[in-house]
């Protein structure tokens, strides 16, 4: 074979497409799925996050960041850190629940 045929040969090769045929049904819940996924992607993305950062935390609940050090040590606020070193976060679902819960009442 010379270079001209291996040339081609490996074009070939490269074109190659494969196609899956999947039942309709499961199609239109694959779509669904990616939809519900591209809309959790855009609602992180509008700050809409069910992951809040400290600062964000601080602004929810208008206290400083002493406060909601103070908080934190005492247990009050439930946070996450990921990291020695990196940022304190907390859980939008968890927060709102101490605060439904009147746990920030007497602060």
């Amino acid at each position: 074979m010379n270079k001209k045929e291996t040339n081609k040969k490996e074009t070939q090769n490269q074109m190659q497409i494969a196609a899956a045929f999947i039942p309709r049904e499961e199609w239109e819940e694959t779509r669904s799925m990616i939809a519900e996924i591209a809309q959790t992607v855009k609602d992180n993305a509008d700050g809409n996050s069910e992951i809040l950062k400290s600062k964000d935390v601080c602004k929810m609940l208008k206290i400083g960041r002493a406060t909601f050090d103070r908080l934190k040590e005492k247990g009050v606020l439930p946070v996450y850190r990921i990291g020695k070193a990196g940022n304190w976060y907390c859980k939008k679902s968890e927060l709102m629940r101490i605060i439904h819960d009147g746990k920030l009442q007497d602060l």
